[in-house]
């Protein structure tokens, strides 16, 4: 079992043993437990992640949180005291579904850039795989297809930037999410330096993360990676 996988197990039935009604015999009650009874309810307003589930337990329990752990510990947080996590700004990469008519999302989202596509559900998307049970499965000659014609979109503290895959590359459009929730007004044009900014953050995760499908951006669009 991977020792993350491991370490995640025992904390789990860690917190849940504190949380347990107690019992007559109380005695054997940790001052990490008490610790983590007595957290008072906080609100955050800044993003956090489920990845951040793990080391946060970890530190509220005293325990050494490993290298190499996408997530933060946010134990500061629920003990009021805010500070450094705070200023640093997260990123979070995430990217479209699977649609089962991709041509008509498309031409939705990005209207007259010849967005990538892929056949659509009743032209052979999905297939079946032999098993026990079988499963429904994508259909092999469409994963790369699927993979590149997937948007994304990297959220940096307020700003989003959302990438679409065309036919002659990738488009960008750039969003302040705490003004523009709806993502409805661009500010690509307004926002270059920005803009630049998050791209080479946005090509710099996805490396990181393994993403191989991404398209270099189209034509017009100056960029320096």
């Amino acid at each position: 079992m991977n020792k993350f996988l491991r370490m995640a197990v025992a904390v789990i039935l860690t917190v849940a043993w504190i949380a347990a009604p107690a019992t007559a015999d109380d005695s054997v009650k940790t001052a990490d437990s008490d610790t983590v009874r007595d957290l008072q309810p906080q609100v955050v307003t800044t993003p956090v992640s489920v990845t951040d589930i793990l080391p946060t337990l970890l530190d509220l329990l005293g325990l050494e949180i490993p290298a190499g752990l996408d997530g933060r510990s946010q134990a500061g947080r629920l003990r009021g005291e805010g500070g450094e996590l705070d200023a640093k700004p997260r990123l979070f990469l995430q990217e479209t579904g699977l649609w089962f008519f991709a041509r008509e999302v498309v031409a939705e989202l990005a209207p007259g850039e010849e967005g990538l596509v892929y056949p659509d559900f009743p032209d052979g998307l999905l297939t079946v795989e032999s098993g026990s049970p079988p499963h429904v499965v994508l259909a092999p000659q469409h994963v790369r297809a699927v993979l590149r014609a997937k948007h994304r979109r990297l959220e940096a503290g307020p700003w989003a930037l959302v990438y679409r895959p065309a036919g002659d590359g990738a488009h960008f459009s750039l969003y302040r999410q705490d003004q523009d929730p709806w993502r409805a007004q661009d500010l690509a044009a307004q926002e270059p330096a920005r803009l630049h900014e998050l791209m080479t953050i946005f090509y710099q995760e996805a490396r990181r993360l393994g993403d191989s499908d991404l398209l270099p951006p189209a034509p017009g669009v100056i960029f320096s990676p």
